[in-house]
């Protein structure tokens, strides 16, 4: 094989499912695989050699070489013919063994620049190329252009400038240069998966300003070393807010009308009406780096204020939340400017601790005494603080104490990430942990929803409690994205899909619970609007009188009214059968509160128990007293006056009237 025209006749030496071939005297061995896929490795230099399959035939390469094309073929007999494809002549080929198909050359794909950045070997993996609808996007877009004009040629020069927008954005942006986006997850540790998405293009293509706006070369994470080590969220990393500004300028400058243009020039003069600073010089005051944090002092509790109580009634407390925000300036310009803004304010104190310079706050909001918020400078960072005690722990984590960097969930995360970039991003599962505690505090206590028992098993089944880290890196082939945490992406997508509808179903069982109710009571109110209006209509069909203040001589049911302590009638039943006509239908007498009770579906099916509502035939009960009460509702607790009004009142109300009470 290699060196040979041909090896022939190679008796096989086992049965055709995992069949040895040796060649001699090559000392290498070829294995025959369970569907006849040819395997072969170097005995002698111990590697893999790689297989490339043509149709029936199939080609192995060496391991220690270039590929070699193999024409294999069998016979009845179990013998194996392999020869060297490149050294045989197309007369010396068996006449029943296949040609390699033609191969035709792949369009350009950025499929290996793009995979080289990915895991390989995990549970999600995936590629995809868009060059073919990005590339040449600003002239596509610019062939929409007539027909929009052919559809609205009185708005030309508006659809023109439109275009000249988005095509001039897509063009310079350099969105036209994505020519492929990939992901991937892949296993890196216990319960630790490490997931990679780049956005990539082509290195020496001619880049936007899109693929410079958070930073440019990859380059060391000195912001961890600014974060305390109890950070629970943090996100530090590279924004040139001075580019970005410029590249609105020259955008509008490129595509803007001249009034635009006109209004465009007047604002560095209104930026420094509106804060007292030179546009220019405050551009050049920020450092290229913004972040956050977030932390958690389990020192100090702080009491949740909720809008309803919680499970067992007791206040929920949590460590108190801590944030930090900060960017790195390069110079005092914005921090002498806050310092002038607060020189007139009540309580504020001013300190310098060598080069650091701060503004301490009073507390801003009387029932939170620990949120005491200060601004300092230390001649590389501008620092914004709820509490001095946050600004302790940031000075001491930049003069080595500890950091992002000793945290040891953060440390575990970081030994599968890229040292260097230019942002990260870090989460701790004690954000998780505290939410579920709320969840589990507050949710029962609505009402309408799963016991506590029952959420806390789902939080526990569903939502467990994330954490991870990320670190971006604006590299020369586009941006790439390496995160590592508790969670592989595959199961995140639908894991995380569950767990997010179970829980919104679990808040949201409380509030639809309280709908149905709001709902129940509407109808309701409708229903006892429709029986005082029936009343109303047979009142002014008989003299102003309902029935039960008619004798039975004159069809009325007069002689059938008996009143109970409250002043409702005993015999409602003999008193609405009078009023068939008007009703219309016996479904408007059932309350959809009415538990166990469905409406009638005609009055042939109409019984005394359909009957949900209470009604007074009392000698007050009239129409010349507008303001005395006809029926109520026991069940929803609505009130209908003889006016035709229906009041909504509480079960209190209600159980608290009696006999000849009922006025308003």
């Amino acid at each position: 094989i290699g060196t040979r025209a041909k090896v022939v006749n190679v008796q096989s030496t086992e049965s055709p499912r995992g069949t040895k071939i040796t060649t001699d005297p090559s000392n290498r061995v070829l294995t025959m695989g369970w569907y006849g896929y040819l395997r072969g490795w170097n005995t002698k230099a111990g590697e893999k050699l790689a297989p490339v399959n043509y149709g029936k035939t199939t080609a192995i390469g060496y391991g220690n070489g270039a590929p070699v094309p193999l024409a294999v073929a069998g016979n009845e007999d179990g013998v194996i013919n392999v020869w060297d494809y490149r050294l045989l002549q197309a007369a010396e080929l068996p006449a029943d063994l296949p040609k390699p198909p033609p191969i035709n050359a792949p369009k350009q794909s950025s499929y290996a620049a793009v995979t080289a950045k990915l895991d390989r070997g995990g549970d999600l993996f995936g590629y995809l190329g868009t060059a073919q609808w990005l590339k040449g996007l600003s002239g596509k877009i610019r062939e929409f252009e007539k027909l929009a004009l052919d559809m609205s040629p009185d708005e030309e020069e508006e659809i023109q400038l439109a275009f000249k927008v988005v095509t001039g954005l897509v063009k310079r942006s350099g969105m036209e240069e994505l020519s492929g986006v990939g992901i991937s997850s892949v296993k890196v540790g216990e319960a630790q998966y490490r997931s990679r998405f780049i956005m990539h293009h082509d290195a020496a293509s001619e880049k936007g300003y899109l693929w410079n706006m958070f930073g440019e070369k990859p380059h060391a994470l000195t912001g961890l070393d600014v974060i305390p080590q109890d950070a629970v969220f943090a996100s530090y990393g590279d924004v040139n807010v001075k580019n970005l500004w410029q590249t609105l300028l020259n955008e509008i400058v490129l595509l803007g009308t001249p009034e635009i243009r006109e209004s465009l020039s007047a604002a560095p003069e209104q930026f420094k009406m509106m804060t007292g600073m030179d546009l220019d010089a405050f551009l050049d005051s920020f450092g290229g780096e913004l972040g956050a944090a977030l932390l958690l002092n389990d020192a100090i509790p702080f009491t949740v204020p909720l809008p309803m109580p919680t499970a067992n009634g007791q206040p929920l407390t949590i460590p108190q939340p801590e944030l930090l925000l900060l960017a790195k300036a390069n110079d005092r310009l914005i921090f002498d400017r806050l310092v002038q803004l607060t020189e007139k304010m009540e309580g504020v104190r001013k300190e310098v601790d060598g080069n650091i310079h701060k503004v301490l706050f009073p507390p801003p909001v009387p029932f939170i005494p620990a949120l005491q918020p200060a601004i300092a400078y230390d001649g590389e960072h501008l620092f914004i603080v709820s509490t001095p005690l946050v600004l302790k722990k940031v000075l001491a984590a930049k003069a080595g104490g500890p950091s992002l960097r000793d945290n040891e969930q953060f440390k575990a995360l970081a030994a599968h990430l890229p040292s260097d970039g230019n942002s990260f991003t870090f989460l701790s599962d004690r954000i998780g942990k505290e939410y579920n505690k709320l969840q589990q505090n507050m949710i029962p206590a609505a009402g309408g929803g799963p016991t506590p028992e029952q959420f806390t098993s789902l939080i526990q089944k569903l939502s467990t409690p994330a954490y991870t880290a990320s670190v971006f890196q604006n590299t020369d082939e586009g941006w790439l994205t390496t995160s590592v945490g508790n969670q592989s992406m595959a199961d995140a997508m639908s894991l995380g899909t569950i767990a997010v509808v179970a829980i919104l179903a679990g808040m949201l069982l409380p509030a639809l619970a309280k709908a149905k109710s709001k709902a129940s009571r509407i109808k309701c109110v409708n229903n006892m609007k429709q029986i005082s209006l029936a009343l109303k209509i047979y009142a002014s069909d008989n003299e102003d009188r309902y029935p039960f203040q008619i004798p039975e001589a004159q069809g009325g049911t007069k002689e059938k009214t008996a009143q109970d302590n409250r002043g409702d009638d005993r015999n409602p039943f003999i008193h609405l059968m009078k009023l068939k006509l008007e009703l219309g239908s016996p479904r408007i007498l059932t309350c959809p509160a009415h538990e166990g009770v469905k409406p009638a579906t005609s009055w042939d099916a109409f019984t005394p128990d359909h009957i949900s509502y209470k009604f007074r035939s009392g000698k007050d009960v009239d129409e010349t007293n507008l303001d005395q009460v006809m029926l109520w509702c026991p069940h929803d607790h609505n009130v209908g006056l003889v006016d035709g009004a229906v009041m909504q009142m509480d079960e209190s109300d209600t159980d608290a009237r009696t006999a000849g009470s009922w006025t308003f």
